[in-house]
């Protein structure tokens, strides 16, 4: 031990030595010293960089003529202001004048005194630019310099940090090693002091041995009884002591068969041992006895009881089953009481033999003390024998304790010093630290700028790209309202030349019209002439016919009567056909007029409609222009904010590096970079994966926007699937009247629906993975829970895990100081680490240990046993309501005694103890390397974890804004990180479920799969949470996750039918042109790696009997098991088991 102490004293020396002796060597060469040099220079150059830029800005604001009290405006509102006045001056009559020309010059005055403040901010602007230029390019020679040693001091910074590291695992153990040798010092100080008061007690019995013994031989006959026995007495409590003293000696085991003094006193001290045992057993043999007899008169009267209750009870079956029970009890009591009985004569015969054999050995040492004379001689050689022995065993105890004492002291002088050591590098590398973190606050100020100019960028893009956006749409509206008018005016048209084709027609049917009229009107006219002259002949020939009439001679007067009579008819005839002729010709004309009339109406109607036509054509053209010009500023509308959306996304990168930058975090993917496997590895870790089609939307809206939809998932509409958790039935106060088994049932009946609700809830949750449209919220609910994990079966309350898996899924992107917090008042975790029995007095360490090492910092990183112990301090009286859920705290519990944490004093409680550890450097690194390992890989880089870390404390534990550096870096797309995570099986089914959009799963099975292959929700294994990686695929659990896989896709039930729809749903709305097209496509669906050629062969070939994809429609059942047995083949393949 001396020789290791020894070794680790040079090893702190050395350490001490090289970490403050070489490393001070020569300033020239000491990172430190430079950090500070080139600091100092850097942020001289940094501000003068502001003033000149500052200064620029101000220069130019003073020649913004629209910039109010600018030199610009100034000269501009002078000059306006001279010409007003000189206006004023030349228009003012006699009286005016003067006052109009004093006006006028002191306008004058002015102008030129803003014109020539214009003219030399005009000349300072070449000036400040060029002293902005030059601060830039003193500048830019001090970043470089600062570039170079920031790179130094963070190496040494880092070698400082290991270390640390190792001189705390030193300090330690060193610490352990002091304290490991003061108890074994103690202890064994303590073991030798016993020993010697063994020795003195053995002197001293020894000593009234032989006063007894000489008292003895000396006494009277009426004495000596008396005197033997105070002699047995005395042999009596040398014996013991003697028994003692010889477990220590050396010379009773090389000696033992020699040493008359043991054959004769260390048997007596055995015998009585065994008086002892044997008057012990005899009387627990009793009070068992009594014991079986009073269970036998307890169980009597419990059957007379039972038979009195049978006899009143209502229910009587019941009461019969409890007679029974208790009957049964009862002969098994009398069987114990007989087998107690049977046992008591055995332990009183081994008692009375124990005490005989006692009485023979103590017997045989008084005759040997008293009475044998021979034997003198032999024991007081033996007696100094022992008393050398025991001197020298008194030396020997000396120097061990003396070198005990030496080694204690060594032991505590190397953990002084290996503290003192540890106090040396913390200094150290606080030193370093604060140096490097000034370097690095005056290089991220700049970086600071540039996202302040970015971010300016940003909004000025974002408002221009809305205002073209806005302008787009109205320009779109114009453009919809301009063919819609178009539409309506080109049918106004059409119907105008409709009309005035009806018109022209109308005109052309009235012509005809007319001459058919004026035909009728020349035919009437003629036939009125004829008539008339038809008419004048009858009424000629029928006066002549009167007159002839008159002159006839009496025979011819008939004839001439007749004659006269039908020329008279004749003539009035042709007076009605005169009559009926002129009517005609009156209608005639009329109808002509009418006609007339028509034709100038028609030739009217069909200029207005031709003067319509004309006109609708005109306003057509018109809107035509209109609807032209609408069009043109829209595709410039949209052509303008296709522009801005470009700049925006180039902005957006530009704002992603400067913040990266600005945050020291990981450096951006260049959005050149991203494609489809890179969209499609996005979806499956920061999610469960996805469609092909999924996946091409993803790619659609490039790196910032892909990231930005799936981090800002508090954005989206929340996911419809709720799940009402309750409380435990509570058990009501009348339990304790109910009989023992009527308890029991009630407490079975409680326990089952909670474990009922339990099975429920892992099938809500993972419904919730599968059908959610925010993934990212449900992974890193997962996430958290198996980073601080608990345990159903220990915690035994389903909606305490609710609770907190509520807590986890609030807080999943948001603020781990708040997660942290809320952990501490999570009664499932109170529960799960026992903090319910952490109360004053008596602290209960599993919560403060468990809440650094494992779900804060990191095992051994930044605290000690004793911040366990006061934190545990701190932890107590935090508990939770039963029935509830809710937090409690209880006063009378808290050690409100000051405590000392991360060597920070002060009356500390529960959440003041979740705080220091946040003001610790650890956690950044701790939940950094977390979520890079559970997002993108296991083995990340130191400089990976600093620069995540430094992205959370930037932004105050904000998990969004470390999320958002790591999805656009480019480690989280490096070949290191794309396809090599072994899936869990969670992943494996969920992400079979999103890949392929199945829907309508047994969540049930899928509860019970997830089980049997390693991931049962709610119970991790310990509180470590699940060991991933190769873990996942264990021999067995290959096999069950093919067979789980084969499971779901052949003959779970879904929809109504066993297994999956593959036409029906995955190839639904697709159309493939071969066999090799559908191969491709379901490879797509599953594969994040191409399919070998002779795979895809051969799966092409496994096809071939089914007919051309065209025609799968007509038969789809045994396509559809074709098709499910390929999809079994891909996803049980090694392949598919890596994301």
């Amino acid at each position: 031990m001396k020789s290791k102490l020894i070794s680790a004293a040079l090893l702190g020396a050395s350490l001490v030595w090289w970490l403050i002796g070489d490393r001070a060597a020569g300033q020239e060469n000491d990172p430190v010293a430079s950090a500070r040099k080139v600091t100092e220079e850097l942020n001289s150059a940094d501000k003068a960089v502001a003033a000149a830029g500052a200064a620029l800005q101000r220069a130019k604001e003073n020649l913004d003529g629209n910039r109010f009290n600018s030199a610009a405006y100034n000269a501009r509102v002078s000059a306006e202001e001279e010409a007003a006045a000189k206006d004023k001056y030349e228009k003012s009559d006699a009286n005016g004048k003067q006052d109009a020309l004093e006006v006028y010059e002191l306008a004058q005055e002015l102008a030129a005194q803003r014109k020539a403040a214009l003219a030399a901010a005009e000349q300072a602007l070449p000036q400040r630019e060029a002293e902005a230029k030059a601060a830039e390019e003193k500048f830019a020679v001090a970043w470089a310099a600062a570039e170079g040693v920031a790179g130094q001091i963070t190496a040494l910074v880092r070698q400082t940090e290991n270390d640390l590291a190792t001189g705390r695992r030193r300090a330690k153990q060193a610490t352990e090693d002091a304290a490991l040798a003061k108890a074994t010092a103690e202890s064994q100080t303590a073991a030798n002091a016993g020993i010697l008061k063994t020795f003195a007690e053995l002197s001293a019995a020894d000593k009234a041995v032989q006063q007894a013994a000489a008292a003895a031989k000396q006494a009277s006959d009426a004495e000596r009884p008396k005197k033997l026995a105070e002699a047995e007495n005395a042999i009596k409590a040398c014996a013991a002591a003697l028994y003692t003293a010889a477990q220590h000696l050396s010379l009773f085991d090389a000696d033992r068969q020699k040493l008359l003094i043991l054959e004769l006193r260390i048997p007596l001290v055995e015998a009585d041992r065994a008086v002892q045992a044997a008057s012990a057993a005899l009387q627990q043999a009793q009070r068992d006895l009594e014991g079986k007899t009073n269970a036998v008169k307890e169980a009597q009267q419990r059957i007379a009881a039972a038979q009195q209750a049978v006899e009143t009870r209502i229910a009587k079956t019941r009461a019969a089953k409890d007679l029974a029970r208790e009957q049964e009890a009862a002969k098994r009591a009398e069987a114990a009481r007989v087998s107690a009985e049977q046992a008591l004569p055995a332990a009183t015969a081994n008692a009375e033999r124990a005490r005989g054999e006692y009485a023979a050995a103590l017997r045989a040492a008084v005759t040997s003390l008293v009475e044998s004379a021979e034997g003198d001689a032999a024991l007081t050689t033996q007696k100094e024998a022992i008393a050398k022995a025991i001197t020298d065993k008194e030396a020997e105890i000396g120097r061990q304790n003396e070198t005990l004492v030496r080694r204690a002291a060594e032991s505590q002088t190397e953990a002084e010093k290996a503290q003192a050591d540890l106090a040396v590098v913390e200094k150290l590398a606080a030193g370093q630290s604060t140096v490097r973190e000034a370097l690095q606050g005056v290089l991220r100020r700049r970086f600071y700028r540039d996202v302040g100019v970015a971010q300016d960028d940003f909004r000025r893009h974002d408002t221009a790209l809305a205002a073209a956006t806005k302008e787009s749409q109205a320009k779109a509206a114009a453009v919809a309202k301009a063919a819609a008018e178009l539409k309506q005016m080109q049918v106004a048209v059409a119907d105008a030349q409709k009309a005035a084709a009806a018109a022209t027609a109308s005109v052309a049917e009235t012509a005809q019209k007319k001459e058919a009229a004026e035909k009728s009107v020349r035919d009437t006219a003629g036939a009125k002439t004829a008539a008339e002259k038809a008419a004048n002949d009858a009424r000629s020939a029928a006066a002549a016919a009167e007159k002839a009439l008159a002159e006839s001679a009496a025979e011819n007067k008939a004839t001439a009567e007749k004659t006269a009579k039908e020329l008279q008819a004749v003539a009035q005839t042709a007076a009605q056909k005169f009559t009926e002729a002129e009517r005609g010709a009156a209608d005639a004309q009329k109808a002509l007029e009418e006609t007339l009339a028509l034709r100038q109406a028609a030739e009217k109607k069909a200029a207005d409609a031709s003067k319509a036509v004309e006109d609708m054509q005109r306003k057509l053209a018109e809107i035509q222009a209109a609807s032209d010009r609408a069009t043109a500023e829209q595709n410039a509308a949209d052509q303008s904010a296709s522009q801005h959306r470009a700049a925006l996304n180039a902005t957006r990168a530009s704002l992603a590096v400067a913040k990266a930058a600005a945050y020291g975090g990981l450096k951006p993917l260049p959005e050149a970079a991203w494609d489809y496997a890179k969209a499609r590895h996005l979806l499956t870790r920061a999610g469960f994966g996805g469609t092909p089609d999924e996946v091409a939307k993803l790619q659609a809206m490039g790196l910032h926007d892909a990231v930005e939809h799936l981090l800002n998932f508090r954005k989206h509409p929340p996911a419809e699937i709720s799940f009402e958790a309750y409380p435990k039935m509570r058990l009501e106060a009348h339990i304790s009247a109910l009989s023992g088994e009527e308890q029991q049932l009630l407490r079975n009946k409680r326990a089952a629906e909670d474990r009922q609700q339990m099975q429920n809830m892992r099938a809500w949750w993972l419904r919730r993975m599968i059908e959610s449209p925010t993934p990212l919220e449900e992974k890193l609910t997962l996430f958290w829970h198996g980073q601080i994990p608990t345990q159903y079966s220990d915690v035994g309350d389903s909606y305490h895990m609710y609770l907190q898996n509520q807590l986890f899924r609030e807080n999943a992107a948001g603020n781990f100081a708040t997660l942290l917090h809320g952990t501490v008042h999570d009664a499932a975790m109170l529960k799960y680490l026992n903090n319910d029995t952490n109360v004053k007095g008596r602290a209960n360490e599993n919560l403060a240990r468990e809440l650094m090492e494992l779900f804060s910092m990191g095992r051994d990183q930044g605290y000690t046993e004793i911040d366990i112990r006061q934190g545990a301090r701190a932890l107590t009286g935090y508990t939770y309501d039963a029935a509830t859920g809710q937090f409690r705290f209880v006063s009378e519990r808290h050690d409100s005694d000051p405590k000392s944490v991360f060597g920070k004093t002060g009356n500390w409680s529960g959440d003041d103890f979740a705080r220091l550890i946040l003001e610790t450097p650890y956690p950044a690194k701790f939940v950094a390397r977390q979520l890079f390992a559970y997002f993108a890989h296991d083995e990340p880089s130191a400089d990976v974890v600093e620069a995540l870390a430094n992205v959370l404390r930037v932004n105050s534990y904000e998990i969004a804004p470390l999320l958002e550096n790591l999805f656009l870096s480019e480690e989280f797309y490096s070949a290191r990180s794309m396809g090599t995570d072994i899936k869990s099986p969670v992943q494996l089914v969920v992400g079979l479920h999103r890949e392929l959009g199945l829907k309508a799963p047994d969540y049930a099975y899928l509860v019970s799969a997830l089980r049997e292959t390693g991931q049962d929700l709610f119970e991790p294994p310990s509180v470590f949470g699940w060991q991933a990686g190769r873990s996942w695929i264990t021999t067995s659990r290959v096999l069950e996750r093919y067979n789980t896989l084969a499971e779901i896709l052949e003959e779970r039930p879904r929809n109504g039918q066993s297994g999956v729809d593959v036409c029906g749903t995955l190839l639904a709305g697709k159309t493939f042109q071969s066999h090799a097209e559908v191969i491709d496509y379901l490879v797509k669906c599953t594969w994040s790696v191409p399919l070998p050629e002779t795979k895809r062969a051969a799966l092409v070939d496994f096809l071939k009997p089914l007919p051309p994809p065209d025609q799968w429609g007509a038969n789809p059942g045994p396509v559809n098991a074709s098709l499910t047995r390929v999809l079994v083949m891909l996803t049980c393949s090694p392949e598919y088991q890596l994301n």
